[in-house]
This record gives structure tokens, C-alpha cells and sequence, in this order.
């Protein structure tokens, strides 16, 4: 998190998998359809320290997450 002081160096998903769902609860209709992966990494560094007088942790994923953050969109 940059928040935290760190850059992402590299990161990649691993373990590709299928769902199997016992039970579907709505909106879980098209996770079965997603793909799916059992493991990440990450590679990152320190580049600065945490400025505690502007760290928050009240904050929506839309103030912390960039545009090139996503997670992939259903495939339908």
C-alpha cells in the first residue's frame, strides 16, 4: 500500500482453480464462471515511512485504489 510506503515491485496470481459452490447465495450466481487462482505474491520495498498524520483506515477502496486497480469483471 502506498499508504503504508510501499511499491509494488512485481505480483502475479498462481494455482489456477474451479469453484464448486454447495450452495449459491445471491450475488454468487457467476462466481462458478470467474476464474479463480489459489495463491498470490507480491515483491515490494520500503520507499518511505508511514505518515501517521494522514494515515486512516476509514477510507473507501475507491480513495485508496488508483484506475489500474481492479479485480477482473465477470466474464458473461
Amino acid at each position: 500500500s502506498p499508504a503504508l510506503g510501499f511499491e509494488i515491485i512485481k505480483m502475479g496470481l498462481f494455482a489456477p482453480l474451479r469453484f464448486h459452490l454447495d450452495q449459491v447465495n445471491p450475488p454468487q450466481e457467476l462466481l462458478a464462471t470467474q476464474p479463480g487462482f489459489g495463491g498470490v505474491a507480491i515483491l515490494a520495498k520500503k520507499v518511505r515511512e508511514v505518515n501517521y498524520d494522514k494515515f486512516r483506515w476509514d477510507v473507501t477502496l475507491d480513495e485508496i485504489l488508483d484506475s489500474d486497480s481492479h479485480y477482473p469483471k465477470p466474464q458473461i
